[in-house]
């Protein structure tokens, strides 16, 4: 797994620590969830709001998602590959996990290798 930085990520990584960049990415992960679940909302073919709205919740989504990824590249720089050098576990995580759902729509069962229950059909 990696991550390609620029020179303006560069210079916030090394203005804050590890702690801050993770508190920092727990808040945009929550603002992502929100925005997604909004945006999802306005995808169904019963969503009646206005195409104002959906634009709106298609921007909002785009923003806190550019958010996420960009905090977690932050992340990535200043604590898994510096501090904790643990690049080789990602990259493990990694491929097994597009190894997994490849499995998952080969056998048409997404909760093959998973230890949560099986949705209700």
């Amino acid at each position: 797994m990696r991550f390609d930085l620029t020179e303006d990520d560069l210079k916030i990584v090394a203005a804050y620590g590890l702690e801050k960049h993770i508190r920092k990415l727990i808040e945009e992960m929550d603002e992502l969830k929100q925005a997604a679940e909004i945006f999802l909302q306005t995808l169904r073919l019963d969503c009646y709001k206005s195409d104002d709205y959906k634009t709106q919740a298609l921007n909002n989504f785009l923003e806190e998602f550019v958010d996420v990824a960009i905090k977690m590249r932050h992340v990535w720089a200043v604590g898994i590959d510096r501090r904790l050098g643990r690049q080789d576990v990602c990259d493990r995580f990694e491929q097994y996990k597009l190894a997994r759902q490849l499995m998952r729509m080969s056998l048409k069962d997404e909760s093959f290798g998973s230890t949560k229950q099986k949705e209700a059909a």
